[in-house]
């Protein structure tokens, strides 16, 4: 139905496309070269690869991360975007397949402009 596809768009763009923090939703546009990253609203200390929710200091699971291919805690900002590419991928790939053949091509129709906007396809998604 239409509310249904409204809420999963509104799901793929706030909690999937957008960075954000994993405890209040707060977006996230700083990248300072620590992928242990601090929400400015309520102190949260996040991973930015997996978005884990690490209580007070994400330093120690960032550098563990299983999505961390180097453990390094510092990367290079084109490391942090590719991260948060590869991110975006896992999440929506997950989402996907949790619904039924038929709803996916309509939910990529759905958000197409905002995949667009982020250069991902659909056959990304394959």
């Amino acid at each position: 139905s239409g509310e249904q596809l409204e809420g999963l768009k509104r799901h793929i763009v706030d909690k999937i496309l957008t960075l954000a923090c994993p405890r209040c939703a707060q977006a996230f546009v700083d990248f300072d070269g620590c992928c242990a990253l601090s929400c400015p609203r309520c102190s949260c200390s996040f991973c930015a690869y997996c978005l884990l929710d690490c209580g007070g200091d994400a330093h120690g699971h960032v550098a563990r991360c299983q999505w961390n291919p180097r453990r390094e805690v510092f990367s290079r900002k084109e490391r942090f975007l590719e991260a948060q590419a590869q991110r975006r991928l896992r999440m929506l790939r997950t989402l996907l397949a949790s619904l039924p053949p038929a709803s996916r091509s309509k939910v990529l129709d759905y958000v197409a402009r905002e995949l667009r906007d982020l250069d991902i396809s659909p056959e990304d998604l394959a």
